[in-house]
């Protein structure tokens, strides 16, 4: 299933279709991804049509194509970012192939509405040469393993100097969104941090798109 999932995102990412998906209700979508390599059949779609109204009744599998649907529209809302995808990978389908089912792999882990949008806006900083690909899958493994209460709260640490050690500080070193070092206060034992380059990026590209400027 992983594999006709992948080949039918794949072939939509590289199809004229894409730019009217977000007309497509989510039964469409799903039909247009698990049967993309089969409308030449009417009667086959017709078949996996009843199969895949009865998939959606299933709430894990409900839940998991409504964030590939939002993942879908928010990243590629925009004709130009098909076109960069397909311009990254032009050479090479196996690759293509490869990093779309490491895509579906991620929103498949997602727990949040907000961690969709956040990795349609990365997915968008990734085409658009903002961030380079061992960036992108790295703050998406951050969106992946952090809540979306403790994502938030990076935003509270660009306003602060030298915040004093906690145990969401703690995790976000662990994925590298801070620094850690060297406590100013004389005989404090508690380490202090501040936010890296890779913290403000995930924000600038991520998290807070609609604020960006305050991140230059």
């Amino acid at each position: 299933m992983l594999d006709r999932i992948t080949n039918g995102i794949v072939a939509i990412v590289k199809d004229d279709d894409i730019k009217n998906l977000s007309k497509k209700s989510l039964l469409d979508f799903v039909n247009i991804v698990l049967n993309k390599e089969l409308f030449a059949s009417t009667l086959a779609h017709g078949e996996f049509a009843i199969d895949i109204k009865k998939l959606l009744w299933q709430i894990p599998n409900a839940i998991f194509w409504d964030k590939m649907y939002r993942f879908m529209i928010g990243t590629y809302s925009n004709y130009e970012y098909q076109i960069k995808m397909c311009e990254k990978f032009h050479t090479d389908n196996k690759q293509f192939k490869q990093f779309v089912k490491k895509q579906i792999q991620i929103i498949e882990k997602l727990d949040f509405d907000d961690k969709v949008n956040w990795f349609s806006n990365l997915t968008r900083a990734f085409l658009l040469e903002l961030i380079d690909e061992h960036e992108y899958f790295n703050f998406s493994f951050a969106l992946r393993m952090i809540s979306t209460e403790n994502l938030t709260y990076l935003k509270k640490i660009i306003t602060m100097n030298d915040v004093k050690e906690n145990s969401i500080l703690s995790l976000f070193y662990q994925h590298s969104l801070v620094n850690k070092f060297t406590p100013t206060t004389y005989g404090s034992s508690t380490s202090e941090y501040n936010i890296s380059d890779a913290g403000i990026k995930l924000l600038k590209y991520g998290i807070d798109v609609d604020n960006c400027d305050k991140y230059q």
